[in-house]
């Protein structure tokens, strides 16, 4: 005997339907049937969302503002300390400098270390505690509540705020508050080494511009020597003892005679002097040739024209003399008015003292405390979507459970 498929008639008596099809009154009243199990996991999921969230730490969050330094907390800086022009910290590059060292993870290791900070919070991990109280340190230029900048614009170098979340909020509040002057000390001794850098490479400077000078002045001094020793040599071989003239006389300095030489006895003991000259064996090896024009006394050495050294002309007595004096000299440098003043530089950077005792690089608007209420775990969120979330769980299984059932009936049928 054949076997006709199974059909059910609804309700209404409206025909057949399909073995998929489900009304809603008929899911509600499959869904009541499982209200244990649905009631049963709704309840198991809210008590383990309680559980959670009840043993969950409290995270609290530790907050600590600074703003820029005034000109009266920076001054011991500005007294005391040397940089140059170029180079001159402004009090906005002074507080990007101590948000530098306030971001500084050596330096927050270093008072960690030494507050031992790690074996207050958990003495079996400490190095642990660091990493956790770094991961959740945050230190950062924040728009003061009197600005109102637009999104892309610059945050401007006058408020810092340093935040940070742990469960230990007594002792990190604490630590808190001795590392923002931590970060200020380290702040002053950059400071304090950039600027004794300074002073170092500008003395520097100095000393390598006073040994060029000195040098220079030694070097003009073995020149004019040798020209001294020259003219002394032609004055004794004239047999010039005194200067020839007044105006002769004073040609210290100048290796010229500034206008035409009329004196007749110039001109007669430069003829002497050029006959002298003529028959020495030194002037045969020096190839020079005198030569007397219209214009002046020059010189013609190796086809090149220059103006003569006449100090010849002063005479014996005055060339031994300066020649006397100079090769006495110890100390050229006395002689050079831009030593004397490169050395009173330098005396002033030596008194540069770089003690920066009272400065203050921050100005503290809030200090860390602990706060009474944590900003984490948000427990009454989290038990509410334990609940919801174990409810819909709960429906779900209770759905799965029907469909099992009704393709049971079905295949029985």
């Amino acid at each position: 005997m054949s076997k006709e498929p199974v059909q059910y008639r609804d309700d209404n008596s409206h025909g057949y339907q399909q073995d998929d099809d489900i009304y809603i009154g008929e899911l509600v009243r499959s869904l009541l049937q499982q209200k244990a199990l649905i009631a049963a996991i709704t309840l198991a999921g809210s008590v383990l969302a309680v559980v959670v969230a009840m043993s969950m730490p409290n995270i609290y969050q530790l907050r600590v503002m600074v703003s820029v330094p005034t000109g009266l907390q920076i001054a011991p800086i500005v007294q005391n300390a040397y940089f140059p022009d170029d180079a001159l910290p402004t009090t906005q590059d002074i507080f990007r400098n101590y948000l530098r060292n306030l971001n500084s993870g050596r330096n927050l290791k270093t008072l960690f270390d030494q507050e031992k900070l790690g074996e207050k919070l958990d003495s079996t991990n400490p190095d642990g505690e660091f990493y956790r109280l770094q991961s959740d340190f945050k230190a950062e230029f924040i728009e003061p509540d009197y600005l109102n900048l637009p999104e892309d614009a610059e945050m401007p170098a006058e408020l810092i705020s340093v935040a940070v979340e742990t469960p230990f909020p007594d002792q990190v509040a604490s630590f808190l508050n001795d590392y923002i002057v931590f970060a200020e000390q380290q702040t002053l001794e950059n400071l304090k080494s950039d600027s004794s850098g300074y002073i170092q490479q500008r003395q520097s400077e100095i000393s390598r511009r006073i040994e060029q000078l000195v040098s220079d002045a030694a070097r003009t001094r073995q020149v004019r020597i040798a020209q001294l020793q020259e003219a002394l040599s032609i004055a004794r071989t004239v047999g010039i003892k005194d200067p020839v003239s007044l105006s002769e006389a004073m040609v210290v300095s100048e290796n010229y005679f500034p206008e035409k030489v009329d004196n007749t006895l110039a001109e007669q003991a430069y003829l002497a002097a050029q006959t002298a000259l003529a028959t020495a064996s030194s002037a045969a090896s020096t190839e020079k040739q005198i030569t007397l024009n219209v214009n002046g006394l020059h010189t013609q050495e190796k086809g090149q024209t220059q103006k003569s050294d006449f100090l010849y002309l002063k005479g014996e007595k005055l060339l031994q003399a300066e020649l006397d004096r100079l090769v006495q000299r110890s100390d050229d440098g006395l002689y050079i008015p831009e030593i004397a003043r490169l050395q009173s530089e330098q005396a002033l950077l030596n008194s540069y003292s770089l003690d920066f005792s009272g400065a203050e690089v921050k100005h503290i608007e809030l200090k860390a405390f602990s706060p009474k209420d944590p900003v984490k775990p948000k427990r009454k969120l989290i038990m509410s979507i334990g609940v919801f979330g174990s409810f819909m769980i709960a429906l779900f299984v209770a759905l799965i459970v029907i469909a099992v059932q009704r393709d049971e009936k079905i295949h029985h049928h």
